[in-house]
């Protein structure tokens, strides 16, 4: 959360770089985070940040972790196609 409400501004002055002067990871995505919230901004609504634990023992954010990570290794998991109150 602080990535965006507060280090942003300061990657933008320092060329997108971090306090220990190395680039910032995934600044496509800081950019178009940014541009998004921007224009949110400029369209008169305000964004609320939340912290939200990740791994706290939610069989869905659970679920949401592995499949993500399966994408990542480059394996394409079975994913569940149907409501939510049928998942198992």
């Amino acid at each position: 959360m602080m990535g965006i409400t507060e280090w942003i501004h300061n990657w933008q002055k320092k060329g997108w770089k971090t306090a220990g002067k190395k680039q910032v990871l995934n600044q496509n995505l800081w950019r178009e985070l940014l541009a998004v919230t921007e224009e949110v901004k400029s369209a008169g609504w305000r964004i609320e940040w939340k912290y939200v634990e990740g791994h706290a023992g939610h069989k869905l954010n659970e679920r949401a972790d592995e499949i993500a990570t399966s994408f990542a290794d480059g394996i394409n998991p079975a994913l569940y196609d149907g409501p939510k109150d049928k998942y198992k």
